[in-house]
């Protein structure tokens, strides 16, 4: 798991909002189960705690009216107090963690120190316990408030991150069609309103000299067509960024240190509470404890560069012995200690890279109530341990892990704009090719047929004159929109179509049709379409049959025409039947063709 995704960012935030609320109710269980709390107070607590919980998930969410969502907090954080006494705290990390990430500025820091301040204030003073009651409630509400802080402000930027490299594509892409219409209409826009008009010129009085202009300046334009095809599939130059968005990984690290010293702090505070601790085992836990945070600091905290450590498998191991060491060394509760130690499960997985890694903390999680068991032992206590492991190993996965990830997608950017525009400029290619060859084709054979039909049958020639007239409308508009988005046909007005430019061709046309479904339409036309053009280009069909079967396997088109061609130009169909290849595998249909010596089938299958 080297990498980590916009969205399951917000995964681990979830995950360290879940953590804090279990951890809070392991403290509120575990008070009760020394003191001894009424009987409403318990599910009282639990309630207050999970709605706190939730609060500070639409605070970290970014929902409306953040001013209320912090008056809502402080009273959930700050009011229970007078009903439970000390049980109730310290909690005042999701207060802080809300405040540093709602209000701007020095403003957040001043009324977070305030916050803190004012939680260790009243919880040291009900405990009654002394100084190491303050100092264990200030640690608590700090690395608490950090961890959900620095947790949600890297996924914030994740997030930031990536969707300013959507924005960023989405702008070349819009630039990028821009800049398509324009060429469109100064080359096949063009050509194709200098046959609206040469059209216009002959309806009323038309002659085959006229006629002759309309049919060659349908053969250029579709000249023109390829030829603006092939362009749109030249390679794309790399565009130069906009700026950015900036995440300095030194930011993660600082934050790791302070989580680092807070870890420690905590560690120190609670074996100052024993009595019996001599000054060797002190100086042994300084020693473990200070071994521990550089071998942390080595392998198991973000690095500028994102380079891996490269003793870190050594560093790791060793780092878990001390860990070890320090857990079970007589003179204090395991419990007391164990949490600096707890980040080398973060280590563990940012170094490993994998997912059964994620196994190891899960473990320890399940395990830790056991291990650490010692005399005084509470279900509270029990779930708390359960949790600090996931906890701390997710704090430590997202400060190593976001700023790798969010810098890599600031490296990616000008890719990605230029893999949009260059999926566009197929987009477009394969839409001029696909869409408009029918239609230049079309005119260019009614325009033929209209000259051939004037001195023997005028009626007919005027009949054709007209359909010639809507399809250049029609190929017209298709010119104007293709660059825009991509063109939505109809199955029903291609069919007809098709049968009027196949007769016009000199084929006889027969139509079966079963109804297609309405998510098909769109491509069936499409497939149609190309058919048609390939079929007028390169066969000499007298006989065209159309028809859609549906069976359990799915919908199928097929068009099959007799006298194929012998000399087809085996480039130009080619990109013809990939393009339609590849709109039917995008929705998760076939291409088949069937070539005999005297037939011709073209097959499009769909599932249903």
């Amino acid at each position: 798991m080297r990498l980590l995704g916009r969205h399951s960012g917000w995964v681990l935030i979830a995950s360290v909002l879940l953590c804090h609320v279990i951890a809070r109710i392991a403290r509120l269980f575990d008070a009760n189960s020394r003191t001894g709390l009424a009987p409403w107070a318990l599910p009282f607590g639990i309630a207050v705690i999970v709605a706190a919980g939730a609060v500070l998930a639409l605070i970290v969410s970014r929902r409306s009216r953040p001013v209320l969502l912090l008056v809502a907090q402080t009273i959930l954080v700050f009011g229970p107090y007078p009903l439970l006494g000390a049980a109730w705290g310290p909690i005042a990390g999701m207060l802080g963690s809300a405040l540093l990430l709602t209000l701007p500025g020095p403003a957040s820091w001043i009324l977070f120190g305030s916050a803190v301040l004012a939680d260790v204030t009243v919880n040291g003073s009900l405990s009654g316990t002394g100084p190491p009651a303050y100092g264990g409630a200030l640690l608590i509400d700090v690395t608490s408030s950090f961890t959900i802080f620095a947790v949600t402000y890297l996924v914030r930027r994740l997030d930031q991150a990536a969707r300013e490299r959507e924005r960023l594509a989405a702008l070349a892409v819009a630039a990028e069609r821009m800049e398509s219409a324009a060429r469109l209409r100064d080359t096949l826009g063009a050509e194709m309103s200098a046959i609206v008009r040469l059209i216009g010129d002959n309806l009323d009085t038309p002659t085959r000299g006229g006629l002759g202009l309309i049919a060659e300046a349908s053969r250029s334009a579709l000249a023109t067509a390829r030829s603006v095809a092939d362009a749109q599939r030249a390679e794309i130059p790399l565009q130069p960024p906009d700026q950015p968005v900036r995440l300095r990984p030194r930011f993660a690290w600082w934050f790791l240190v302070l989580l680092l010293a807070g870890y420690t702090a905590i560690a120190m505070v609670n074996v100052a509470e024993l009595t019996d601790v001599n000054t060797s085992a002190w100086l042994l836990l300084i020693t473990l404890v200070a071994a521990s945070g550089g071998l942390q600091l080595y392998h198991g905290a973000p690095r500028p560069d994102a380079s891996t450590p490269r003793a870190w498998p050594w560093t790791l191991s060793l780092h878990a012995l001390v860990a070890t060491i320090a857990v079970t060394v007589p003179g204090w509760p395991a419990t007391y200690v164990a949490a600096p130690f707890l980040l080398w499960f973060g280590a563990l997985v940012v170094r490993v890279g994998t997912p059964w890694a994620w196994a190891v903390p899960g473990v320890a999680a399940v395990a830790s109530p056991f291990l650490l068991h010692s005399g005084g032992w509470s279900v509270g206590m029990g779930v708390y341990w359960l949790v600090a492991p996931i906890l701390s190993t997710i704090a430590v996965y997202a400060l190593c892990r976001i700023p790798e990830v969010t810098r890599r997608l600031d490296e990616t950017r000008r890719e990605a704009a230029r893999m949009a525009v260059v999926a566009e400029r197929l987009r477009v290619a394969r839409d001029v090719h696909d869409l408009l060859g029918r239609g230049l084709s079309g005119i260019t054979l009614k325009a033929e047929l209209a000259a051939r039909l004037l001195d023997g049958d005028p009626g007919r020639a005027d009949a054709e004159l007209r359909e010639l007239a809507w399809l250049a409308d029609a190929t017209l508009a298709e010119v104007r929109s293709v660059a825009d988005a991509p063109v939505c046909l109809s199955f029903a007005e291609e069919v007809a179509t098709a049968r009027s430019v196949l007769e016009a061709a000199g084929s006889h046309v027969t139509v079966d049709l079963a109804e297609p479904p309405a998510d098909s339409d769109d491509i069936l036309a499409v497939v149609l379409r190309e058919a048609v053009t390939n079929i007028v280009r390169h066969s000499h069909a007298a006989k065209t049959t159309i028809s859609v079967t549906t069976d359990d396997a799915g919908i199928h088109l097929r068009i099959s025409n007799d006298r194929p061609s012998t000399a087809v130009p085996l480039k130009r169909q080619g990109t013809g039947l990939a393009n339609l290849a590849v709109r039917l595998a995008e929705a998760d249909g076939r291409l088949t063709t069937d070539l005999r010596e005297d037939t011709y089938t073209l097959t499009a299958s769909l599932p249903r």
